[in-house]
């Protein structure tokens, strides 16, 4: 992370600055933006690596995106400092930085002019957070008469900071959904085949078991099938299939396994008040597929059996029956409460997948702010009776963490758009079909310990399975 942006806000008055003196070309600046928000410039100095910055002028843009700093001769400024600060409307403040290089110029009736020499650039989207490369949307163009020295500049205002150049996170790049590496660099032994593999074989036993009967309703299943399509359409594997079931359960909760295998119980539809609630949670299960969450927890799995058979002093080709002593770790772990398969097991993947499903929502046309809200009325209702199917997600990041990171993403990086959905006529009728329907076949807390339990048996057949063969292809 470039240290400079961070005290770029604050522009303090640094200590003197004592050198040759220079003249500063005029500043001729215009923003190109397609809404008529005023910008807030900020001009500041700062000499060699000094972090002790000077601010020289601050003006406003006029209703052209027009601002000018007059010609004026500093002592020294190694680095001119350029910041611009709008708020868009019902979003965070947005702030970009631009550190202006300079070195001697010719002389000129005033005295030696700056010339450009390299620039910085970047913006502020908090501590801790990725910093992106926005000199993409940065032009100067310099005079060559001394007599009338000028710079002119022109910025791209930005609708989100997904316009910048990433250096480090492939996934803020929302413009580029569909046509980006989103598993770049992510520990995964297996290949994408393997994902539909896995997910069919979960889908089918999981499908077999009486604790998840289907919701046998032609309308609800075409209704949520069609919402997943569109958002699978819109996401980083457009064209991927989706097998999509919904569960006559009264569960709060939806869930995919690899390969494009989604499950939405009646529960959940119920609950939800928006069409952009329900997008944002498909979104995010889709997520999970996408970013191949499943096969990378299955992955961790292996290297933790590995190590739990090494810390128990028994290697698998030690043994004449490999698979019990598999099974028997397995169930170790699973017992602990470590869930390799569904959810990915980790904090980080959960992160991974609001943000994405964030996106996802957003370029199907629904208010990707959905799932925060959700969010939000679920943590109000903490305290309830909890049944053992929420164990299977304690290991999530809270409510209030999610949605305060979903809308920070929301701000920052998806561009802002009105005629994004937040429900819809079809919605609605979604909704009346529902209470026609007679009552869930499976409710209460009985519903959610009997999902539990179907999780963590089928999780464990496919895992012990997994890391077997693992095993024996390692023996040969």
């Amino acid at each position: 992370m470039l240290r400079w942006l961070a005290f770029s806000l604050c522009l303090l008055a640094g200590t003197p600055l004592r050198a040759a003196g220079r003249v500063m070309p005029r500043l001729d600046i215009h923003i190109d933006s397609q809404t008529s928000v005023p910008v807030e410039v900020r001009l500041a100095q700062r000499k060699g690596f000094t972090l002790n910055y000077k601010t020289l002028a601050t003006a406003t843009t006029d209703r052209n995106g027009r601002v000018t700093f007059p010609s004026q001769k500093l002592k020294s400024a190694r680095w001119l400092v350029l910041t611009f600060i709008w708020r868009p409307a019902g979003v965070a403040e947005r702030v970009l930085v631009y550190e202006i290089g300079t070195r001697k110029g010719q002389k000129s009736p005033q005295g030696r002019l700056m010339r450009t020499d390299k620039q910085k650039s970047g913006y502020i989207a908090g501590e801790g957070l990725p910093q992106g490369d926005c000199d993409n949307l940065f032009e100067i163009a310099e005079s060559d008469d001394p007599a009338d020295p000028v710079w002119r500049i022109h910025l791209q205002l930005p609708k989100s900071y997904s316009e910048c150049r990433q250096l480090d996170n492939e996934i803020d790049r929302y413009a580029e959904v569909g046509a980006r590496n989103i598993n770049k660099g992510d520990l995964n032994i297996y290949k994408f085949d393997d994902d539909v593999r896995m997910g069919k074989q979960f889908f089918q036993q999981l499908g077999a078991t009486p604790e998840n009967p289907p919701l046998r309703d032609p309308y609800i299943n075409d209704y949520v099938a069609k919402m997943v399509a569109r958002i699978g359409q819109n996401s980083d594997m457009p064209e991927l299939d989706y097998t999509v079931t919904v569960i006559d359960a009264e569960v709060l909760n939806a869930f995919a396994v690899p390969g494009g295998y989604v499950f939405v119980y009646r529960g959940l539809l119920e609950e939800v008040e928006t069409e952009a609630e329900l997008a944002g949670v498909l979104a995010h299960e889709i997520a999970h597929v996408t970013g191949r969450h499943g096969t990378e927890g299955v992955t961790s799995a292996i290297g933790k059996t590995t190590l739990g058979m090494v810390a128990g002093q028994v290697l698998a080709e030690q043994v004449k029956d490999r698979e019990a002593v598999v099974q028997q770790v397995v169930g170790g772990l699973i017992a602990g409460g470590t869930q390799f398969w569904i959810v990915g097991g980790t904090r980080k993947r959960e992160a991974e997948a609001d943000k994405l499903g964030a996106q996802y929502a957003a370029r199907a046309g629904y208010d990707p702010r959905g799932i925060a809200t959700l969010f939000d009325r679920w943590s109000r209702k903490k305290g309830q009776p909890k049944t053992r199917i929420d164990t299977l997600f304690s290991d999530h990041p809270s409510d209030q963490e999610r949605v305060a990171a979903v809308s920070r993403d929301v701000a920052y990086f998806i561009p802002i758009d009105d005629s994004r959905v937040t429900s819809s006529e079809a919605f609605h009728q979604m909704k009346r079909r529902l209470k026609q329907l007679p009552p869930s076949k499976a409710s209460g807390e009985a519903a959610g310990n009997a999902l539990f339990s179907a999780f963590q048996q089928v999780n464990q057949q496919i895992l012990t399975q997994e890391i077997g063969a693992h095993f024996a292809q390692e023996e040969k």
